[in-house]
């Protein structure tokens, strides 16, 4: 029974250690550094749908970040989700970010954009045509 107790603490931890930095305008954002003052967009507790557009800069608590990747599973499993703008500040799309968005049928990736996660847009059914940026350097497994 103690062992039973101790995973779900765990996993309780776990769960809220995942959520968003903060919001703003409906986006959940990860601090990823306090010094170079940057951020990815996340999951937190937010179902994406429609058309969503990512701010090359955000501000939260009075301070400015710039908005440089995409988590990992950031909108993973959003079927509602049917375009996105990714900002110009974009650098990285991490794992699974896009998987499972059948809804998505619009993208257009940055200039500045290198690497693209493992999965990133793997089950996106409708998601029908990509442009990769001439700077992009890593394209992950299945993505």
């Amino acid at each position: 029974m103690k062992a039973w107790l101790a995973t779900i603490v765990v996993l309780l931890g776990s769960i809220s250690a995942s959520a968003a930095d903060f919001e703003v305008d409906g986006i959940c954002y990860n601090v990823t550094s306090s010094t170079d003052l940057t951020v990815e967009v996340t999951s937190g507790n937010v179902i994406y749908t429609g058309s969503v557009i990512i701010p090359d800069k955000v501000t939260s608590d009075g301070i400015t970040y710039s908005v440089m990747s995409i988590g990992e599973r950031a909108f993973s499993a959003c079927s509602g989700l049917t375009s996105i703008t990714l900002p110009e500040s974009l650098t990285s799309i991490g794992n699974y970010a896009f998987s499972y968005c059948f809804g998505l049928t619009s993208i257009t990736l940055p200039e500045g954009l290198t690497s693209i996660g493992e999965r990133a847009f793997s089950y996106c059914f409708g998601l029908t045509s990509i442009t990769f940026p001439e700077g992009l350097t890593s394209i992950g497994n299945y993505a």
